[in-house]
Order: C-alpha cells, then sequence, then structure tokens
C-alpha cells in the first residue's frame, strides 16, 4: 500500500466511524445546548446593561438593548424547547436557567430605575420578593436537597415582567424624541406624558405579579415541607443514604399507586 493509498484507507476509516456514531454525538451534543443557550444569556447581561444606562446618548442604544432582549427571549424560549424535547433537563439547568432569568429581569429592572422610568416602590417590592424566593430555594435545598423547578405562577410572573420590559422598550423607541425633551427641559409632551403613565402603569402590573408569586411560592413552600416532615417521621432509623433513597423510592411509588387508586 502506497502513502496515497494509505491516507486514502484512513480517510474511510474515519468517514465509516463518523457515520456509525454519528447520531450519538449529535444527541451528546443536544443535550449541552439547553445550558449553553443558558450561559449565552447571562453573558448577554453585561451589554443590555451598557446599552440601557447609556440610553439618553441615542436611540441606537435602545435599539441595541431592544435586540438583545429579543434575541434571549428566542433563546430561553429555545432553551425550555429542546431540553423538554429531547429530555435534556439537568440539575444544573434548573438552578442556572432560573439565575440567568433573573439577571436578565432585574439587570434591566435596576438600569430602567436608573434611566427613570420604574416608579420607585417598584424596584424595592420586586427585589425583596426575589430575595424572600432565593432564601426559601436555599432552605429547599440544604434540609430536602430538593432543587424545585420553575411552578406555573412564576412563568405567569415572567411572562407579565417581560411583556412589560419589552412594551416599556418599544414605548420608548416610539416616544423617544418625546423623552428626551423631557430630560433635557423638563417640558412634558403629550406622547411624553403617554409614555410615562403607560410605563408606570404596567410597572405596578409587575409589582402585583410579584407579590400574588410570593404569595403562592409561600403556600407550595409550607406544603412541601409539611410533606417532607411526614416522610421523615414514616422512615425507619439507622438506615443508610442508599437504604433511605430505596426507602424513598417505594415509599413514593406506593404514594403515586394510591392516590391512582384513590385511596
Amino acid at each position: 500500500m502506497t502513502k496515497d493509498d494509505s491516507k486514502y484507507r484512513i480517510s474511510i476509516d474515519c468517514f465509516v466511524i463518523l457515520c456509525g456514531y454519528g447520531d450519538d454525538v449529535v444527541n451528546k451534543f443536544i443535550k449541552h445546548v439547553p445550558n449553553i443557550l443558558t450561559l449565552f444569556r447571562i453573558v448577554c447581561v453585561p451589554g443590555l446593561i451598557y446599552f440601557i444606562i447609556f440610553g439618553n446618548q441615542g436611540i441606537q442604544y435602545w435599539i441595541a438593548a431592544f435586540a438583545i432582549l429579543l434575541i434571549t427571549g428566542f433563546s430561553d424560549v429555545a432553551d425550555g424547547y429542546i431540553a423538554r424535547k429531547y429530555n435534556a433537563v439537568s440539575n444544573f439547568g434548573k438552578v442556572m436557567d432560573p439565575i440567568a432569568d433573573k439577571l436578565l429581569q432585574y439587570a434591566c429592572l435596576v438600569c430602567l430605575y436608573i434611566y427613570g422610568v420604574v416608579p420607585t416602590i417598584v424596584l424595592p417590592v420586586i427585589l425583596i420578593k426575589e430575595l424572600i424566593l432565593g432564601v426559601g430555594a436555599l432552605l429547599l435545598y440544604k434540609n430536602l436537597h430538593l432543587v424545585k423547578g420553575a411552578s406555573w405562577y412564576g412563568k405567569v410572573y415572567t411572562v407579565i415582567y417581560f411583556a412589560a420590559i419589552y412594551l416599556t422598550m418599544i414605548i420608548n423607541l416610539i416616544f423617544y424624541e418625546d423623552a428626551q425633551n423631557a430630560f433635557n427641559s423638563g417640558v412634558l409632551t403629550t406622547g411624553g406624558a403617554i409614555r410615562e403613565y403607560t410605563i408606570c402603569a404596567m410597572m405596578y402590573l409587575v409589582a402585583l405579579a410579584g407579590i400574588w408569586s410570593l404569595i403562592m411560592y409561600t403556600i407550595e413552600f409550607f406544603k412541601i415541607r409539611r410533606r417532607a416532615l411526614i416522610i421523615e417521621s414514616n422512615m425507619p432509623e439507622g438506615l443508610s443514604k442508599k437504604e433511605q433513597a430505596k426507602w424513598l423510592n417505594d415509599y413514593q411509588t406506593q404514594k403515586r399507586a394510591q392516590k391512582r387508586l384513590g385511596k
């Protein structure tokens, strides 16, 4: 076999290997895509902060900020779709996905507050709500080793929040000149008044949705805690960690079977 024939044979072997294992390679890559998209959203946060903070320097800054929000919003939807479709849900994703969402949400909120379009009362309400949720999540993980995924009411709140943020961006783009006139001269035009009152109303809605979400989370937190205490009281003493895990799995299987039978 000549040197050229040897190279040709190696190329064929590589092609056969890729054909044989191509699906596995693709599937392994797809399972990492949701986490990659989550990290991508986190990387976008500094750019979003920059363009909102310097929004007074030109409408192009607001356009750039709005573009980043659209891209990160699309990546969030794609992240969830891929994770569900390809069974790529991971504990890393459960932890980091809400962190990425919160970073984007509150980077926008704080920057818009600095920019002057968020009512003063809204910022502390939302931040205190997130602090309480964060402490609750840490307690669940520390005491019960439970990583709680997103709840339906949390998703509703997130939709309301981002809808308000997107509409705020659009309104600022539409009434940018009115906002600049009000900022530079202190004169509030009709367009400026529409902008200000509409954004204030949306932000108050976000605050109310946040309070509602916090109440729902608190109720669920105590339900989970109560169920955990019941399970703990029924667990036999002296079991190893492996035996505890097996007992817990059997216990949960039994409870699900009883629920299906209506007991």
